[in-house]
């Protein structure tokens, strides 16, 4: 318990502070401080409240008041209604309003005023309904005409098409035709027809005659499709055609193709001999813990080095021959030093030569230790080549590390194919079902 003592002074002040406090709020002379922040979220709030009053007071009429409909051509409104005098209790119903409709005098006065600016509705770039070169813009609904559907009928369709397209590719000179434009109005309709003169395209240049070359081979091809030949055409615009087929270059690149396999050829002798020299390496790599751990288990038995070395390549060698093992460059290595240490070569000669033999610097570490053991022998040497062991462990694990993240690095590619062969079987398959 806290036994801490309050000055009796100070409790007396603080009583006394509470008290004049109480008594402030009593009196009402205690004013509650507003910080900027609360008085703009206020005004907000009220702002909101306002603005929504207005909204909802202007949607929501008395039963007495009436439902304002939308201008002609727009969607309907949706108004949501308090309905008393059923029942004991109001209940609120939505009701829809339709846009309203134009009179018949109305819609005759727009179609008119609209008939009469058509023109510059549809007109798309061309000068005039008089002179058509290109592409008309055939709309449904005209901006300030919502409340009017248009219907389009080309008197000639090969001439000037539902959608606005123009004909006029192999025109020789002006043509003149009628397109005709149906207004509805909710029930009333009314048709108006246009005199329209469709112009032949205008040359600017060759990339304009080689269009108009190719919409008359396309038509051309069309009209003469039973018989056996495509007949060209002679003269375009003024100008004479000749045609000629051209020179098949082929050779070329079959030249390139066999010059660049010739080159190919010729590295792939270096390449397989770097890529059998670097398999090499890995397995002498890989074997290397083994060949150690014999050696350990040799010697420790008492055999000397050399006779543990003849012994290792005494038994591969008889494995090989009965086909219980296949070929290892490190044991190949060891029989070929094997036979030169029964004819007599000093051992650290024939050590050496084995080493330089394998050209893996582990081997020359290998050979190092083992000369140190023959010349001293003592437990040093075998404490050095038990570490030599754990080591040599260590970096077979690593070396499987490495060919394995290499696998996989090649496996990539085939892989990816692979994907986007899937992806191609499921996608194209979609897409014509699309089209």
């Amino acid at each position: 318990m806290n036994n801490k003592r309050i000055h009796p002074v100070l409790f007396k002040k603080n009583k006394q502070r509470s008290s004049d406090t109480e008594e402030r709020f009593r009196n009402g002379t205690v004013r509650l401080r507003l910080t900027r922040e609360q008085l703009i979220c206020a005004a907000a709030a009220a702002a909101l409240a306002a603005a929504s009053w207005i909204v909802t007071s202007g949607r929501s009429p008395d039963t007495g008041g009436c439902l304002e409909r939308g201008d002609p051509g727009t969607v309907s409104r949706e108004y949501e209604l308090d309905v008393s005098g059923i029942g004991e209790e109001k209940r609120r119903i939505t009701v829809r309003v339709s846009p309203r409709e134009f009179t018949e005098e109305e819609a005759a006065e727009k179609m008119n005023r609209l008939a009469e600016e058509i023109g510059m509705h549809i007109l798309n770039g061309n000068e005039s309904l008089g002179n058509i070169r290109s592409p008309l813009s055939l709309k449904k609904t005209i901006a300030g005409y919502e409340g009017i559907r248009l219907s389009w009928y080309p008197s000639d369709p090969e001439l000037i098409s539902y959608d606005g397209e123009i004909g006029n590719a192999e025109l020789q000179s002006a043509v003149d035709t009628v397109l005709k434009v149906s207004m509805r109005a909710g029930e009333f309709k009314e048709t108006f027809a246009f005199p329209v003169t469709v112009c032949p395209v205008e040359i600017k240049g060759e990339e304009d005659i080689y269009a108009k070359l190719f919409n008359t081979l396309e038509k051309t091809d069309r009209s003469t499709v039973s018989d056996p030949e495509l007949r060209l055409p002679e003269e375009i615009e003024g100008y004479r055609l000749s045609y000629s087929v051209p020179e098949n270059n082929g050779w070329i690149g079959i030249l390139g193709v066999g010059a660049a396999a010739c080159i190919l050829l010729g590295l792939k002798p270096e390449q397989d001999r770097k890529r059998k020299l670097k398999d090499r390496e890995n397995e002498l790599l890989m074997d290397y813990s083994e060949v150690v751990s014999k050696l350990i288990i040799y010697m420790g038995a008492g055999m000397t080095v050399r006779n543990a070395w003849i012994r290792i390549a005494e038994l591969y060698e008889t494995a090989a021959a009965e086909g219980r093992t296949e070929k290892r460059a490190v044991y190949e290595e060891m029989s070929i030093t094997a036979g030169a240490l029964e004819k007599g070569m000093p051992e650290g000669r024939a050590f050496s030569e084995f080493a330089g033999r394998c050209r893996v610097n582990c081997y020359l570490k290998l050979v190092s230790l083992l000369e140190q053991n023959r010349r001293i022998g003592d437990a040093r040497s075998e404490s050095a080549m038990l570490l030599e062991a754990a080591d040599a462990f260590e970096q077979r694990k690593n070396t499987a590390r490495r060919l394995g993240e290499e696998a996989g690095t090649k496996l990539m590619l085939p892989l990816m194919l692979s994907l986007m062969t899937v992806m191609m079987i499921v996608a194209i398959p979609a897409m014509m079902n699309l089209m």
